[in-house]
This record gives structure tokens, sequence and C-alpha cells, in this order.
């Protein structure tokens, strides 16, 4: 079976028990509709979740010094309409303390152990508030901010009032899943993942998340405000034996970039079999992300072993064009690596110029440490999605984002959506496409729950 078809057999069958047991999650974040005054205005938002089909709402305090105020109100109509509410507050590089922005989330601002025990003491009186979500939370990393020591005593201050409050950081596809799971795995409860681009990138995160066997991870980056010269380059190196008889030896991975310009001919992701380039592609224009497969069979020296070199160099010279590129999950059948996966120990970095390469372990996963929870977290506004993805942010493009989260749901790999700032005001167009989506939602959801009774 290819690494490809493998991938899609795993999105859609595993973890089906584990995600069945979960309360499914169709829901917005933001975008209130707001008073006169800047108030909440409860009815109407709740009104408009409604009729979206949502079921769950995360409740940003931040645009108004009343959103703290305004949230039991807001719980208790949201609990009359089955809808969950979640918290939802900023880090510190949403505030004034780092940028110039609209402020803090009040009354508590930076003090994230009291934000949750106030959320754990307002969720026993309203049992629709069931958790919290921190924004940004893996760029806000640090001995003075989140840390292992600091997120533990938050949760545990959240929990001690109230064992069910759940926490959920915010996190980008694009980081670092290893380092995240080995750190604060044991201390969350679930993540909420923004902007999905592919059921192919929603699998690689989530075999983190649930402990499943993967290769070794490159990061290359290269950094903002740096000029670049030709032939610079960020890569890692490894060398390996085909084994006697591995007519199918193939090198696989995941690939993934941040590149969303048409700035062609600067930045080039390569892969090197002794010394001679056997796959490239430009980070600009194609914004897909691949697993990629290169037959090593008939490039193996006398003797079966093969030099592979994995990165990105630079085709011309850069002054301000700042990258980066993920090799993720990197195998090797048919060589002396164990079980087909590829450890940190197998490659070296090698920089020229001022690229940054990170090399993370893979593993044989199947341990148990973890099976976190994920909740997708899809543009809802033309402008975001356009800022996310090279679209213009039309309905049906907004909403092609939506189904790959409810259809992941409805195959038990996830445990929602919840759209980034849908507009629900005036009548508008990507709101009726994602309510055409959640209807979907609710359908495949009532039709696996008739199932389960017959």
């Amino acid at each position: 079976m290819s690494r490809a078809l493998f991938t899609c057999v795993v999105l859609i069958c595993s973890s089906l028990a584990s995600a069945q047991e979960r309360k499914p999650i169709l829901g917005d974040y933001d975008s209130a509709i707001r008073t006169p005054e800047g108030r909440i205005d409860v009815q109407a938002n709740v009104r408009a979740l409604k009729q979206l089909g949502a079921n769950t709402y995360f409740y940003l305090v931040w645009h108004s010094k009343h959103d703290w105020d305004d949230l039991p109100d807001f719980a208790e109509a949201a609990a009359r309409e089955h809808i969950d509410v979640w918290v939802y507050i900023v880090p510190w590089s949403e505030t004034p303390l780092v940028k110039r922005t609209i402020g803090f989330s009040e009354p508590f601002r930076t003090d994230y152990v009291r934000w949750a025990e106030e959320i754990a003491k307002i969720s026993l009186a309203h049992k629709n508030v069931v958790g919290y979500v921190i924004d940004d939370f893996f760029v806000n990393l640090g001995p003075d901010k989140f840390n292992v020591p600091y997120v533990r005593k938050m949760t545990k201050a959240g929990k001690a009032i109230n064992p069910n409050l759940k926490f959920y950081p915010l996190c980008y596809f694009g980081q670092a899943w290893k380092d995240f799971v080995d750190e604060f795995g044991p201390l969350v409860d679930g993540v909420v993942a923004a902007y999905p681009k592919s059921r192919l990138q929603v699998g690689n995160a989530l075999a983190y998340l649930n402990d499943e066997a993967h290769g070794a991870s490159a990061m290359v980056q290269f950094p903002r405000r740096t000029p670049s010269r030709p032939d610079d380059k960020g890569s890692v190196t490894g060398e390996f034996r085909l084994l006697e008889g591995a007519r199918d030896a193939t090198l696989s991975f995941y690939w993934d970039d941040d590149n969303r310009t048409e700035q062609r001919g600067y930045h080039e992701a390569f892969v090197k079999v002794n010394d001679r380039i056997v796959w490239q592609a430009d980070t600009a224009g194609d914004t897909e992300d691949h697993v990629v497969e290169i037959p090593l069979e008939r490039h193996a020296r006398r003797g079966g072993r093969v030099r592979i070199e994995i990165g990105v160099m630079e085709t011309r010279g850069v002054g301000h064009y700042p990258i980066r590129v993920k090799f993720d999950d990197i195998r090797i059948s048919g060589a002396d690596t164990p079980g087909e996966m590829t450890g940190e120990k197998h490659w070296t970095p090698k920089l020229v110029g001022p690229f940054e390469v990170d090399v993370t372990p893979g593993s044989r996963g199947q341990t148990g440490r973890f099976s976190i929870p994920m909740i997708v977290m899809p543009a809802g506004e033309a402008a975001q999605h356009r800022k996310r993805y090279p679209e213009d942010g039309r309905p049906a493009e907004v909403a092609a984002k939506v189904r790959i989260g409810v259809e992941m749901m409805l195959a038990g790999r996830v445990e929602g959506v919840v759209t980034y700032c849908l507009p629900k005001g005036k009548a508008n167009p990507i709101f009726d496409a994602v309510a055409e989506e959640y209807r979907h939602g609710w359908k495949g959801i009532r039709a696996k729950r008739g199932a389960g009774t017959r």
C-alpha cells in the first residue's frame, strides 16, 4: 500500500470509538453582534447561532470592558438553546504589553491562573460554560510566559473548582507538534487548530496528538528581514544502507510550507540522493501539501548505501522573504531503519547562510501517552480566508474548508469545527454557505445515532 493511500485509510478509520464518546461540536468564534453602546447583543447573537445550526460558541473577552460582565446573561440565553460556551481570552502577544492593539482581556488581564479560577466559578453556575481557550498559545511560550509549571498551575487552579472544566490552547498546523505534546500533552484537554489546509494536514497533526507512529521531522526556516545569497541552504543529511533485495526501497515524507506568495525562483525545496537532485519544488505558487515518495533503489551506490539530503536552498538571493518549510514524518522503507521510521539521530543539520533547522524525533507510537481531541478552526470571513489561503474567500471556498472539519468529525477523527469570525449580522452568503455545511453535519450525526440504535 502506498504512503498516500495508507494516510487516507488512517484518516477514515482510526479513532472512531474515542470520538463517538465526545459531543460533536459545530460552532463559531467572535464577530459578535453588538449594541450601539458596544455591549454584547445577547438575543441577536443566540438567534444567529441557532440559525447557523451551532451548538457551541467561543465567547471572546477582549473587545469591551463589559464582555466579562455580559457573559452570565449570554450563557443563560445560550443554555436555553442548548449552546455550549467556551470563554476565549488573549495572551501577552495580543495585548499592549507587546504591540499596539485594542487592549487586554479584562478584568484579569494576563493573570491566567485567575482567569482559570474565575471561569471555573462561572461554569459551576452555568453548566453550559464548558471550557476556555487561550489564543496563539504556541507563540507565547517562554520562561516568563506559558511554560510547563505555569500551565500546570493554571489548569490545576481551574480544575480545583470544577474538575470538568476544559482547557484547549489555540494552535497552528505549522507548529512543532512533537514539542507541544511532549511538554503540554499531560496538561491540556484538547486543542483548537487554526486554518486547516487539507485533510492530509489535519491527519499529520493528529498523528502526534494521538501518539501514532511517525518518523523524524525537519523544520527549515529562513528568518525575517534577513538577506541571503544564491546557494545558501538549510538541510538535513543522513546515510542509510538499503536491505538486500529491497527493490521497493522508498523515501517518503509529508511536505508543507507557509509560503502563500507567487514570488517564484527564490526558495527551492529539494531532495538529493548521493549528491544528485531527485526532487525539487518551489515553495511559492503551489500551496498544497503533499506526501512525497521517492524510489531509492536506482540511486543506490554499490553496496546498497545512499546518502540523502533534504532541505531548502536559495536559487536567488533575497532581502526580506521569510519562509518555514516542514519535512515531516520522514520514513525510509527497505533500509536499515527500524519499522521504516527515521529518528532524530539519523539526520545531521547542514547550514549555509542564515537558515535555521530544527530536527525532532520520530516515534513508534501506541504508548498510550496521549489521545488529545482536536477542534478545527477554518476562517469564517473572506478577509481572513484570503490571508490564510491563495483564494478570494468566496462562499464556496470558505465552505470547502469548513467541510474538511465536518467530514473528519463525522469520520471520528476530530471533535468538531468552530469557524473563525463568521459574520452574523445582516444576511451574508458566507454565513448561508457555512450553515449548509452544518446542516450536512447534523444530518450525518443523526444518521450515526440512528444506526447505533438499530
